[in-house]
Formats: structure tokens, sequence, C-alpha cells
């Protein structure tokens, strides 16, 4: 294992377990084109990757420990917290895969989730998208429903990221970006087509999945704008690691930039 966090993906109908600097990127659509894309990356790329764990989705809604579209995913040194989509329900598992527990069913009071879709750890707590409550929640690590952050334009929110005790949000209905700080609106970027999978890098600059535009963006933890990565294919989500290593993550593909 190298000194780099684990980071997790969602593709489709499973979860990708990624180690970063010790894991094989390659596309994900079936098993025949993860085999052909595997053999058509670069010798770099196989040197470096190899695939660590995959762990199968269910094919409707199951007891917790199953997992039903599984969407958002962060963790620490010794957990993993998935969004659970399609059971409405945010489930913890060991770095290894095994279940540990399941938060929430679908409603909208404080310990429910309408269409969940992103996660982020930060300061002993985790926070979850609600996109069909148009709301953050805030959960401790343990477990326990502390508050759900609302503001006038908070719209179908979906990628959510901390950094810089600020947590940033997605708006793709908007086209927008808002940071919170303790659940107060701090700051608001517009200007963007369709944002989706959001991160902060260990530089403190916001990175940003743009799928309208089919560009990855860069801004400073203040707005301002601090370049743009065209691409080929439209993102979905980013993950960056402490090095700078940008991962991307698109419709048939999850692809790696090195800093």
């Amino acid at each position: 294992m190298t000194t780099r966090r684990l980071r997790a993906l969602s593709l489709a109908s499973l979860a990708l377990l990624v180690a970063l600097g010790a894991v094989q990127i390659i596309g994900r659509v079936s098993d025949s084109e993860s085999t052909a894309a595997a053999q058509n990356a670069p010798t770099e790329l196989r040197d470096a990757y190899r695939l660590v764990d995959t762990w199968d989705g269910s094919e409707g809604q199951g007891a917790p420990g199953s997992v039903l579209l599984p969407a958002g995913i962060d963790m620490t040194n010794d957990r993993v917290l998935l969004v659970d989509r399609g059971n409405n329900r945010v489930q913890q598992f060991t770095p290894g895969g095994g279940f540990v527990a399941a938060w929430g069913r679908e409603g909208d009071a404080l310990d429910q989730f309408d269409d969940p879709r992103d996660i982020a750890i930060g300061e002993n707590r985790f926070f979850v998208s609600d996109t069909g409550n148009d709301r953050i929640v805030v959960y401790s690590l343990t477990g326990q429903p502390l508050e759900a952050w609302t503001t006038t334009s908070m719209s179908e929110p979906w990628g959510v990221a901390w950094g810089g005790e600020r947590l940033f949000v997605s708006l793709p209905s908007r086209g927008e970006i808002v940071a919170l700080a303790d659940g107060a609106e701090v700051a608001r970027w517009s200007g963007l087509e369709e944002p989706r999978g959001i991160d902060v890098g260990a530089d403190g600059r916001v990175y940003v999945a743009d799928r309208g535009a089919s560009e990855i963006r860069f801004f400073t933890a203040d707005g301002v704008p601090a370049g743009k990565l065209r691409m080929n294919l439209p993102p979905i989500d980013i993950a960056v690691d402490r090095i700078g290593d940008m991962y991307v993550q698109t419709d048939g593909a999850i692809l790696w930039y090195p800093a």
C-alpha cells in the first residue's frame, strides 16, 4: 500500500474501490471492454495500476449491506462511507468491504433521504447532498443526524467537497457552486453549465467536473477562475490526490491526469 489515500468512484451498478497509486484505471462498462481498455492502456498505466477490489451492487432494493445504484463515496483510514442512492441511505464499510452500519431511508425527516447523490467527510462529520429534498444533511461520524442545511437558492445539490473549513456544493440545475460555512452561504460562483462532481486538492484549489461544458474547471478557494481542461468525454466526477494527480470519471472510463 502506498501512502496515498484510498479513493472510490461509483460506476453504474457497482462500486469500484481504487487505491491511488496501486490500481489499474480502466473503463468498466463491461468485463470485455475493461479487459480491452487495460490491454490498450499505455505501458506506464498498466505497470502502475492494478484492480484492487470490486464491490458488486444488487439488482433491487435490499437489506443493509446490499447496495443499489451506488453514488458518492468518501473515506478515512478506517471507514468507507457510501451513498446507497437506490435505497436512500448511507452505508459504512471497512476498507476491505465489510459491512458496518447503515443510516437513512426514503423521506424528508432529518434522518431520511430523497435521491442522495454525494458525501464528504470533514471535521468529524459527514455531509450528504440530499438532492430530492434540496438540502445538505450533516451527520456525526457515528451516524447521528445533526442538522440540515438549506438556503433560499439550494436547488438539487449534487457534488459535495470539504476544504478550508468550508463545504463546497455543486448545483447542476443552476450552473453554480456554493460555499457553506456552518450552514450559511458565504460564496456563490456562477457561469458553469452543469457542474457535477467536485473536490478540493491539497493545494486548496477547487476542482469541478462541468459535464455540460465537457470541461474540468479550476478555482481558487475564493472562487477565482484558475484554468480549465477541455475533455472529449463529458466528466461526471473528479478526485484529486495528495500530490495533485486528477482522476476523472466519465460515462465509459476513469481517466488519470498526472500532476
